[in-house]
């Protein structure tokens, strides 16, 4: 059972070895905050936002990050 996550982790990697969209599942600023600062990191990454802060407060967040709306 302790190999389990481990070759899932292997699998996955494997199978997507580089990220291939940012998802912010609900949760408010927080995450949203995270997610710009990740998107910062890779900027041809889309973002996908589900939820979470009313969409003006998000794309604001977004938008003091310097992400561009299109990827939003």
């Amino acid at each position: 059972m302790l190999l389990f996550i481990p070759v899932r982790l292997a699998i996955a990697y494997h199978q997507a070895p580089q990220p291939q969209a940012i998802l912010v599942l609900g949760g408010g600023e927080d995450r949203e905050e995270c997610a710009a600062q990740f998107a910062e990191f890779h900027p041809a990454l889309k973002i996908w936002v589900s939820s979470g802060s009313p969409p003006n407060k998000s794309r604001a967040i977004f938008q003091n990050a310097g992400i561009a709306d299109s990827r939003v």
